[in-house]
């Protein structure tokens, strides 16, 4: 299967955004949030449009009480959340894993969160 067609987790949006300490109270999501950043699978891992249709470019990832963000506003959302080597990171990984094929595994018939509610960039 082609990469490019992977269509990503929403988890991936939360670890770049706010850190993700799957739900362990005793991790400080904030602490872990720069290690996060740092493995480039994270950014594999981010939903992306895809032929099959899982998401579409419209699909809302994150909601703050400002604004929403789809799958099109990448480079704004990392502004938005003080990362802004995050679109460089996202460009450069898509670029090299173009060409790339691999192995999709995927699950049905299980809860899984499709969209995150944060309170990032009220004051």
């Amino acid at each position: 299967m082609d990469v490019r067609r992977v269509a990503g987790t929403v988890v991936a949006v939360k670890m770049q955004a706010a850190g993700y300490n799957w739900e362990i109270d005793a991790v400080d999501r904030l602490v872990v949030r720069d290690q996060q950043r740092s493995f480039e699978s994270t950014f594999l891992l981010l939903p992306t449009a895809t032929h099959s249709g899982i998401w579409t470019s419209s699909d809302v990832v994150l909601s703050t009480p400002l604004r929403n963000y789809s799958l099109t506003d990448y480079p704004q959302l990392f502004n938005d959340i003080g990362y802004p080597q995050g679109r460089l990171k996202v460009r450069a990984i898509s670029h090299r894993v173009a060409q790339k094929r691999g192995t999709l595994f995927y699950g049905f018939n299980f809860s899984s969160i499709d969209q995150i509610g944060t309170k990032i960039g009220t004051n």
